[in-house]
């Protein structure tokens, strides 16, 4: 299989099974196949790592100037989650100004988040941010 289908598979698996270690498996090995990700492709990475808990590793694959809606939600999350108050607060200000009509529930209405583990995850880092 090559990256860029495994990538968008992985993310797909880990919304919908949640089986994390598998999916975790797939990520590595599509990064091996091609080290050198497209930006786009780097959606899947940040959901991944976002719903596996390791909230650092996603807030650094989301790019410093995140632009794209899925990457400033799950660095806004990733932030909430490290416990970073001021700079989460501040990337969802961000966020607001930018994607006024879009909310963390708006987005996952669109890209369904099923699996229990991943949904009660994002569900908890909504709260404490």
């Amino acid at each position: 299989m090559q990256a860029d289908a495994m990538s968008p598979c992985a993310n797909a698996y880990a919304t919908v099974a949640g089986d994390m270690k598998a999916v975790n498996a797939h990520l590595a090995h599509a990064h091996s196949l091609n080290p050198t990700v497209k930006d786009w492709l780097r959606f899947a990475t940040v959901r991944i790592t976002f719903f596996s808990g390791d909230f650092a590793a996603c807030e650094a694959a989301t790019g410093m100037e995140a632009r794209l809606l899925p990457l400033v939600i799950f660095r806004t999350l990733a932030l909430a989650m490290q416990g970073r108050k001021r700079a989460a607060v501040a990337a969802y200000c961000s966020m607001r100004r930018t994607f006024p009509k879009v909310g963390f529930d708006d987005y996952a209405a669109r890209l369904p988040i099923t699996a229990p583990a991943a949904k009660d995850v994002y569900e908890a880092a909504i709260r404490r941010l």
